[in-house]
Parts: C-alpha cells; sequence; structure tokens
C-alpha cells in the first residue's frame, strides 16, 4: 500500500485513539482528549512521524534583520541615557556642594527668606540643614584652587592657617557644625558663646533682617546649652575622629590627638585651622559678686579648654545686662588671671591659648589703657 493511499487510514484510527464519547452525549457531539495537542502526521512506508505544529513553526522561525536592527537602537539609547543621567548627577553634585555656586546666593537664601520670615528660624534650619547635609557629604565646600603661593597663609600662635579668615561666635551656638563650617573655607571658626549653665537668652523675637544693607540685628543674649552639653558634642568629635584614624574610641585614643600625635591642632582636627570657643557668665550670676563670676568662667574653661585651640573670654557682649562693666581693670584682671591659670592645668603636652573679647567701641583713653593693663597684667595671648 501506497503512503498516499494508507494516509486517510491512518488518520482515522489516530483520530479515534485520542478522542472519546461522554455517556450523556449524542453521537454527534465529541470531546478532545485532554492534554493533547494538534498533530501533524506523515505516513511512509518505514516510519511515521509526529511533530507537534507549534514546535515545527518555532524551529522553521528566525529572527529577521530588522529586528536586530532595533534591539541594537534601544540598547544604544538606553546607554546615552544613562550616561547622560550619571553625567548630570556628578556635575550637579560638584556645582551644588561648591560655596562658590550662585544658585545658593540667588536660589538658597531666597526661598530661606521665603519660608522662614523670623530670621532666627532660618538660623536654625539652616544649621539642621547643613548638619544632615555634612552626615551624607552634600555640604558646601571650598572647590577654590589652592594657594600655592601662599599669599594667602598668615601665621597665629605658632599655627600656619590657610588663610586669615574667620567666623565669629554666634553662628554655631551649640557646636552642631564645626566641620561643615570649616569645610566652607575659614581657617578659624569660634564656638558659642557658651554658659556654665543652660540659659534661654533674651525673649523672641531678637534677631531682625535688614534686607536693603544686607545685615542682620542680633540680640540673642547669650542663648546656650550650657558647657556640659558642648563638651560633650566636643568629646564626640574628638573620639570619632581618633576612631577613624584607627586608634580606638576610648579614653586613651582621645589623649592621644589631645597630645598632638595626630599632627592636627586638638581643636579643629585640621591642618592650616584652628577651632576657638567662646565662653560666658550666667545672666543669673551677680556682675558685684566677682568670685562667682570666676567660678563661671573656670568652670567652662575646666569643661571646654582640652578641646579648644584657643579660649575666648566674653566680657563685652551688649545684648547682656551689666557684662560691659566686667571690662573695669580691677575685675577683668582678676577674671582673666583665673581663666589663664585654668587653662594651664589642661590635662594636654600644649594648653590652649587665651584670648578675651572686648567692645570695640571703647572710646574713653581711661578704660582702654585699663583693658590693656588687664591683658598685660594676666597673661591673656590675644585680644578680640
Amino acid at each position: 500500500m501506497s503512503c498516499s493511499k494508507s494516509q486517510p487510514l491512518i488518520r482515522a484510527s489516530l483520530k479515534s485513539l485520542f478522542t472519546y464519547r461522554h455517556p450523556y452525549q449524542s453521537s454527534r457531539q465529541r470531546i478532545r482528549a485532554p492534554h493533547t495537542s494538534r498533530l501533524r502526521i506523515r505516513y511512509c512506508p518505514h516510519h511515521v512521524q509526529l511533530r507537534s505544529a507549534s514546535t515545527t513553526v518555532a524551529a522553521a522561525a528566525s529572527t529577521p534583520p530588522a529586528k536586530d536592527a532595533r534591539s541594537l537602537l534601544t540598547r544604544l539609547k538606553n546607554l546615552l541615557l544613562g550616561t547622560t543621567i550619571g553625567l548630570t548627577v556628578i556635575l550637579g553634585y560638584y556645582y551644588v556642594t561648591d560655596t562658590r555656586a550662585s544658585v545658593h546666593e540667588w536660589l538658597v537664601i531666597p526661598c530661606l527668606r521665603s519660608f522662614y520670615p523670623d530670621a532666627e528660624d532660618a538660623h536654625e534650619f539652616g544649621n539642621r540643614a547643613l548638619k544632615v547635609l555634612y552626615s551624607f557629604g552634600l555640604h558646601p565646600r571650598e572647590r577654590g584652587l589652592d594657594d600655592a603661593k601662599g599669599d594667602l597663609a598668615i601665621e597665629v600662635f605658632g599655627h600656619l592657617l590657610r588663610n586669615p579668615i574667620g567666623t565669629s561666635a554666634g553662628i554655631d551656638k551649640h557646636c552642631d557644625v564645626p566641620d561643615a563650617l570649616l569645610a566652607a573655607g575659614p581657617a578659624v571658626i569660634e564656638i558659642g558663646g557658651v554658659t556654665p549653665q543652660p540659659q534661654e537668652g533674651n525673649p523672641k523675637p531678637r534677631v531682625w533682617r535688614i534686607p536693603s544693607q544686607k545685615a542682620l540685628i542680633n540680640r540673642y543674649g547669650l542663648n546656650s546649652n550650657g558647657a556640659d552639653h558642648v563638651a560633650m558634642r566636643l568629646r564626640q568629635r574628638l573620639r570619632e575622629y581618633a576612631y577613624h584614624m584607627g586608634w580606638g574610641i576610648d579614653e586613651e585614643a582621645e589623649q592621644r590627638i589631645l597630645d598632638g600625635e595626630a599632627g592636627v591642632p586638638p581643636g579643629s582636627l585640621q591642618q592650616g585651622a584652628l577651632m576657638a570657643v567662646q565662653i560666658a557668665k550666667n545672666k543669673f550670676t551677680a556682675d558685684a559678686d566677682i568670685e562667682m563670676v570666676k567660678k563661671d568662667y573656670v568652670y567652662c574653661v575646666d569643661a571646654l579648654a582640652r578641646y579648644a585651640d584657643v579660649m575666648v573670654v566674653n566680657v563685652s557682649s551688649p545684648n547682656t545686662p551689666g557684662l560691659r562693666g566686667l571690662q573695669k581693670v580691677e575685675p577683668l584682671t582678676d577674671i582673666l588671671t583665673a581663666v589663664v591659670a585654668a587653662a594651664r592645668k589642661v590635662k594636654r603636652k600644649a594648653p590652649p591659648k587665651v584670648m578675651v573679647k572686648v567692645s570695640p567701641d571703647e572710646d574713653s583713653e581711661s578704660d582702654v589703657k585699663g583693658i590693656c593693663d588687664a591683658v598685660w597684667d594676666s597673661g591673656v595671648d590675644g585680644v578680640v
């Protein structure tokens, strides 16, 4: 029997194998056996071939050249898009974190003033934001060219500073962002003013903007979290530095940094920079009781001096009632003498320097002479 004549018979036999009749259905209703696929049957004298139609189509199909071209074009587009996004992020990071970027002056500051009409609220938010940005490495920093010729370098207290620029006390009152401030470029930063015990300062509002003069009126009144709070933050900062140096985080590692083994000043923890801490008496300490006033200043020295490069004695805050009265020669000499003696007892190889902050508007020759005599007799290292 030939192949062509035998094919109908084979198909009929196989069809009967793959179908069955339900007992409740008529003879015309037939159900295909489950889990069977449509088969293509070819019969030959020597063998019977059964091939699935789907398998035959898949095997016969081939990827057309046009599809390959579209796939290559899609890959190139994705590569170009990814490269563009990556470069935008990198260049944006370097631009935004540059202190010279105009976005800080023309966008950040106007937005800050709009969201915070009160200048003190803007100040506090700015410090919090700067602290968070520094923790993620997104803080503004000095990206200018190094002073290769050393034209800006200046020697102060035996330290070669990178420039003569510094920040005054009041910006970082509670030691929230000392490293972020140093990263912005100044060679000297000043923490504080710090009082022995926490105090609120003057009633709010106490800071006002003068937009026409691009200035502020500051009447904070020495609000402070207290010497112990600031000392805790300074100690934590120094021990973290020791930990990153691989020396551990205990008291022994702290002492090694304080003794200068890291090759950096123990206050700023950076080459070419110094950190000063400004101290003052509490408002509720009677000005006439010089012994109690001296105890206030000495308490601050004992708590903070080991973590500072310079201690600044504030006896001239115009926002604290009675403080300027301490600039008279007798009380000023007693206070500064006590502070210098306490600073020299600090447990480290090189004690911090002591400076005194006096009023800049003294016009009486006798007052100026009295301040100079007190500075000279007490052994203070400098005047602010």
